[in-house]
């Protein structure tokens, strides 16, 4: 099966990045600066520039601005978003903010209570989400 190159960045392995995780149960509270991956499955309130990935796992809850080269969100956004190439929103993504990229893809069942600002040429993309979430949901 070959898998499209417009999303599931996230399936192929993130090589020479550094992984940080903030795990579920975790609370942050300030900005976020750095390079690498970034998973969250925690909660983070406040703003992040960062130099890689980021993604807001399915149990994530973010309030802020995020700025990243790619961002996956599966959990929950309270602001906004501005991916430099991408950004895949989840079935289980719930969105209160405006979101941006080049391209963007949004899963069947996501949430987006905002505007959506694609600023490149390949437009807006949906899909069916067919993994399971990690909650069941």
């Amino acid at each position: 099966m070959s898998r499209s190159p417009l999303r599931r960045f996230l399936d192929k392995a993130v090589s020479g990045e550094a992984t940080n995780l903030i795990a579920e149960g975790v609370v942050i509270d300030g900005y976020i600066k750095g390079i690498g991956h970034l998973i969250v499955a925690g909660r983070i309130k406040g703003d992040c520039k960062l130099a890689g990935t980021i993604t807001v796992s399915d149990t994530g809850r973010w309030q802020g601005q995020i700025e990243a080269e790619r961002i996956l969100i599966a959990g929950e956004l309270h602001g906004s978003a501005h991916a430099e190439k991408q950004l895949e929103v989840a079935a289980t993504a719930r969105i209160e903010g405006d979101v941006s990229a080049p391209m963007i893809a949004v899963a069947k069942g996501a949430v987006v209570d905002g505007e959506m600002h694609v600023t490149g040429s390949e437009g807006l993309r949906t899909f069916e989400e067919k993994r399971a979430s990690r909650t069941g949901n």
